[in-house]
């Protein structure tokens, strides 16, 4: 009879622990969402170092050494839609 209890007792104190393994924050379930979390800001991750090389090299070619004033002219008037009265415009 003792044993019988004692292996109840042990197969619901094993049930309790496997359960909360499974289906809580810290068991399989919590680690599918935070490796599906690390996935998604992994990929934001690339992105965002992505956009900062990008930025990091528009800021390097603004710097008045390396400006190419015939470039930024150039930019300037298409961003402000300006040109001389001698010039013509070809949108295309």
């Amino acid at each position: 009879m003792k044993s019988i209890i004692v292996f109840i007792f042990s197969l619901l104190l094993f049930s309790y622990f496997f359960y909360h393994f499974l289906n809580t924050n810290n068991g399989l379930t919590g680690l599918k969402s935070l490796e599906h979390l690390y996935a998604n800001k992994s990929n934001e991750l690339k992105k965002l170092t992505a956009e900062e090389e990008n930025l990091r090299y528009k800021v390097q070619s603004l710097k008045e050494e390396s400006l190419d004033k015939d470039i930024a002219e150039e930019r300037i008037r298409y961003i402000l839609h300006k040109g001389k009265s001698s010039e013509e415009v070809i949108m295309t």
